[in-house]
């Protein structure tokens, strides 16, 4: 278990807080965003069968989907396994699941990792959370929040929202979810303790 590193500078908060907004307002971040979030709520909404076929039907259709199927039978080809899922629904789910995937991830709390072995003893920069320095920032994560952008908006009329330190708060791609990002307090102990 790691536990707060005092020697952490405000520079490096600071450094670490304008990082997480530029990725956050970069616009191909946003566009992976709006996009994932579109067809996860446009598969939501589809409740009735019919709808359902015709959701996959629509997405069927579309160039992203027929490239990203292409390379993913062409890697399946290669394997010599045919693992692929053979109905269009399932396609779509595996299809979705992509699209969350691929968009950008960040650990905020760490600034970088130092070399460590992998499972099959590997060396490498992996990300092993006991190799890693910390940033001095902690992160609360809720999943499944109703009103999500009402919380927020409330959370940001606080009285003591800057007390807390807090750097950066954002709804998740889902848009189901919120993180809050915040300095951690050496007095309240590890990262765990301050989240």
């Amino acid at each position: 278990m790691i536990v707060f590193q005092s020697n952490i500078n405000k520079p490096t908060q600071g450094l670490v807080a304008e990082v997480l907004k530029g990725m956050m307002e970069h616009p191909t971040n946003i566009e992976l965003v709006d996009s994932y979030r579109k067809i996860k709520r446009q598969m939501a909404e589809a409740e009735a069968r019919q709808a359902v076929e015709e959701f996959v039907k629509e997405v069927v259709a579309t160039d992203d989907y027929k490239k990203a199927l292409a390379a993913e039978l062409k890697k399946d080809e290669r394997r010599k396994k045919k693992r692929f899922p053979t109905s269009d629904l399932e396609r779509v789910k595996w299809y979705i699941g992509q699209k969350k995937t691929s968009l950008p991830a960040i650990i905020p709390t760490i600034t970088h990792f130092a070399k460590s072995k992998d499972q099959w003893g590997r060396v490498g920069l992996w990300r092993v959370q006991a190799y890693g320095y910390l940033s001095g920032l902690a992160v609360v994560d809720g999943d499944h929040v109703p009103n999500v952008e009402e919380h927020v908006n409330e959370w940001l009329q606080r009285d003591d929202f800057y007390d807390l330190g807090i750097v950066c708060i954002f709804i998740t791609p889902s848009g189901e979810g919120v993180k809050v990002i915040f300095k951690a307090c050496e007095e309240w102990g590890n990262l765990q303790d301050n989240a």
